[in-house]
């Protein structure tokens, strides 16, 4: 049976209580049935039957609100028929004695047995396809062997002798429903309702009540039977046994089904069935034996013989088909453990895979690397070597071009290196784009060879989401025989890849000891730059941009600098890489612009008027508040076009996010400037696709442009590139007079560089500034925040 989940509740609660009130009944029950045979007083009998049966009926009603049965018509129906029962007996007390009265006193009493009877069908538990023929034919049995017995020995001597209502009730009705009480109780106990307390007393009950009614009807119909014998003792006994069931707490799940219980064959249901089937011929040939007459009942015993080998015939097909099921049952629990089976192997087999291999490339992960490590390392008189992999500039893949064109770019990597490597060698991804390669019993040689071939690898184009990528790796190597332990191997490993890709990328380097002090001290550095963020430590110098005809300061780049609270100044291309690696260059471009905003609004209110211009990092366009940064400082300068956001090419090569993120700040009042021009990725299509409106000419191309060569021919050529598309053109990094002599002559308006003014600090710089500044003076200066400057 399957129960709610309130009922649940209730069913796991209910037991909880303890069952004193139901022995409490039994015992008093008991003891008022002792006292009946002691009395052997009829009116004491009487009343005593009054007194158990309003006991039996408050108990059910009791029993009913305090347990919530889930068969409550049971019990409601063994309560109705107690009640007729009290009725008839009331009857019996305050009635005259008459025919009439006792036909209502039997009616009265048929009722109640009638309701019983009922009752005792209603406790039989309900089922769907699966019912319990066995038990029914079963019960078919024993009814129709009783019904022969109950015949021959009581309704035909009953019928043939008298015909007054009372004499048939006493001698064939009572008979009748005993046999229907005791087909019920068989049924009761062959079935597989729960064998709790409320089953053993409602057994009792039936039992009990179809002895009393047995003895009852045979000393009746003889005549020797006599109200208030030690016999009517009995008559308590079924009232007494229905209302301690019902105080059990355990009677909320009377008539709950136990699944599979009516298959179970016991050596009740054996014997039972066994008596029913054979005590027909066993009572016919006693009879005959003892000199009875049997020609009479021959019809009787013939229907009930035939009858009776119907069911056994019944019973048997019933144990075939039973047999038949179990055995399917068994096969399709053997199949589907089979299949249970294999499928828990098959998801052992997948959690395994899971759990040791990367999901996107399908390399091991870096747990099943280290225990191959272990492995390796445990291994006497073996050594091993360790390669640590990291895609170079992937943040940017990520960034610009998405995650789904940076996985197919993982996917082609870790191919790349499958392809290169031994059957003994293992490689795995560690997570993000770090890759790590186990070589067991390296040559020096070899690995060198290996990792050569890596890189070569990974130079190759990828094409990925339609677009091609050209990658590059970051490659360290370490040996087992340089480190004490597993843990060591790794971390020497890790130290080697960071000090190829601070070296340049795109390279591998081998670890050294020197390496891991350079590290620690990078670590340090890392945290240093921090802190220097939060408390304000580093400081902003300046530096002119001049105009090549006049002469006068036409703007002003500014240029972050650190000097640690030892004096130590750390190089400007050094912390501005690693502010680029961990993700400071935010806070670090927050802080230079709002130092340059309130320089130049100072020198503003002072009668210089400059422009400014920020250096940004491609990070800071993805920084969410960076445009809302970028608009106070434009209202901080209270004019527009005054400030100039200035980006290198390789921070230019983004998403279209990033290209609308440009177009915005240049609608908020911005310009927009390269710088380092034809450093990095030059090319025309994103000139026309960006809103530019400043080229800086690269340093590189200013060094010796006086001697003509290269240089001078790509000065021209971005000179009059600059023209062509309406760009201003400021040359960086002018040194000598005869390069800003050729500049001038070229057509370039402006230049910066050590030839006019080294970077300084704002107060060194103001005499300069208020010397050459001109009220009209504008063109662009530059905050450099993302670069050296």
């Amino acid at each position: 049976m399957t129960l709610a989940p309130t009922h649940q509740a209730e069913r796991t609660a209910a037991p909880a209580r303890r069952p004193v009130a139901a022995w409490t009944l039994l015992a008093l029950g008991l003891l008022l049935a002792a006292s009946v045979s002691l009395v052997r007083d009829a009116a004491y009998t009487g009343a005593a039957l009054t007194v158990v049966s309003v006991g039996a009926i408050v108990s059910i009603v009791v029993g009913i609100r305090r347990h919530r049965p889930l068969n409550r018509r049971f019990w409601s129906l063994c309560a109705w028929a107690l009640g007729a029962s009290v009725l008839a007996g009331l009857f019996t007390v305050t009635l005259p004695v008459s025919p009439r009265t006792v036909t209502l006193i039997d009616a009265t009493y048929l009722l109640g047995y009638t309701m019983l009877v009922v009752a005792g069908l209603v406790a039989l538990p309900r089922r769907g396809p699966d019912r319990d023929w066995a038990g029914i034919l079963d019960a078919v049995t024993m009814a129709i062997a009783g019904a022969t017995l109950f015949w021959y020995y009581e309704v035909d001597p009953t019928l043939t002798t008298t015909l007054s209502f009372h004499s048939v009730v006493t001698g064939v009705v009572w008979p009748i429903y005993d046999l229907l009480l005791i087909v019920v109780l068989i049924r009761i106990t062959t079935s597989s309702i729960s064998r709790q307390f409320p089953f053993v007393m409602v057994s009792a009950a039936l039992a009990s009540s179809v002895i009393t009614d047995f003895w009852y009807a045979t000393t009746a119909t003889s005549g020797g039977y006599v109200w208030g014998s030690v016999s009517d003792a009995f008559w308590v006994l079924p009232m007494t046994c229905l209302g301690a069931a019902a105080l059990h707490p355990t009677m909320r799940e009377f008539a709950a089904a136990r699944q599979g219980d009516h298959l179970r064959i016991t050596w009740i249901r054996v014997f039972l069935v066994g008596f029913g089937a054979f005590s027909v011929p066993i009572a016919i040939s006693a009879l005959a034996l003892l000199g009875g007459s049997i020609e009479q009942a021959m019809p009787v015993v013939l229907a009930g013989s035939t009858l009776l080998a119907v069911a056994g015939v019944a019973r048997t097909a019933e144990m075939v088909r039973q047999s038949r099921n179990t055995a399917e049952a068994s096969q399709a629990l053997s199949a589907r453990l089979t299949e249970a089976l294999f499928e828990r192997e098959q998801l052992h087999e997948e959690l395994l895979h899971t759990a040791l291999y990367d999901p996107l490339t399908g390399l091991a992960n870096r747990r099943l690397f280290q225990e191959r490590l272990d492995q390796a390392l445990a291994l006497d008189g073996r050594t091993c070597a360790v390669m640590f992999i990291d895609l170079d500039d992937f943040k940017n893949i990520n960034d610009s071009l998405g995650h789904a064109v940076g996985d197919l770019a993982l996917v082609a990597l870790a191919r790349r290196i499958e392809e290169h490597l031994r059957t003994d060698d293992v490689v795995a991804r560690l997570g993000g784009d770090e890759f790590a390669v186990l070589v067991p019993d390296p040559s020096d040689d070899g690995l060198l060879m290996l990792g050569e071939r890596l890189l070569a690898a990974a130079r190759e184009p990828v094409v990925a989401g339609g677009t091609t990528l050209d990658l590059g790796i970051s490659l360290g190597i370490a040996h087992s025989r340089d480190a004490e332990d597993k843990d060591d191997l790794l971390r020497n490993a890790d130290i080697a890849m960071y000090h190829a890709k601070e070296s340049g990328k795109s390279r591998l380097a081998v670890f050294e000891d020197s390496m891991r002090r350079s590290r620690l001290d990078r670590i340090d550095l890392r945290s240093e730059l921090r802190a220097a963020i939060d408390h304000d430590e580093l400081h902003v110098v300046y530096q002119p941009v001049v105009d090549l005809n006049s002469g006068r300061v036409d703007g002003i780049e500014a240029l972050v600098r650190w000097t640690r609270r030892d004096g130590t100044v750390v190089p400007t291309p050094d912390f501005i890489e690693l502010a680029e690696e961990t993700g400071l260059i935010r806070p670090l471009g927050r802080y230079v612009l709002r130092q340059a905003t309130a320089q130049a609004r100072a020198w503003r209110e002072r009668g210089i008027q400059l422009n400014i211009a920020v250096n940004v990092s491609g990070q800071q366009l993805r920084d969410p508040g960076f445009v809302e940064a970028v608009t106070r400082a434009v209202a901080a300068l209270g004019q527009d076009r005054v400030l100039v956001l200035e980006l290198t090419e390789s921070s230019l090569i983004g998403s279209a996010a990033d290209v609308e993120v440009l177009h915005e700040l240049r609608r908020r009042g911005c310009r927009i400037a390269i710088d380092d021009f034809g450093t990095g990725f030059s090319s025309l299509a994103y000139l026309t696709q960006l809103p530019i409106d400043i080229l800086k000419l690269a340093a590189p191309f200013v060094d010796g442009v006086d001697r003509g060569g290269d240089n001078l021919s790509v000065a021209q050529a971005v000179l009059s590139l600059g023209e062509s598309l309406g760009y201003l053109v400021v040359a960086e990094g002018i040194e000598q007079t005869a390069e800003s002599d050729t500049l001038r002559g070229l057509g370039c308006q402006l230049g910066q560089g050590y030839l006019f003014a080294r970077p300084a600090s704002p107060e060194d710089l103001e005499p300069y500034l208020q010397r050459w500044n001109r009220a009209d003076a504008g063109s662009a200066a530059e905050v450099d925040v993302a670069s050296a400057g």
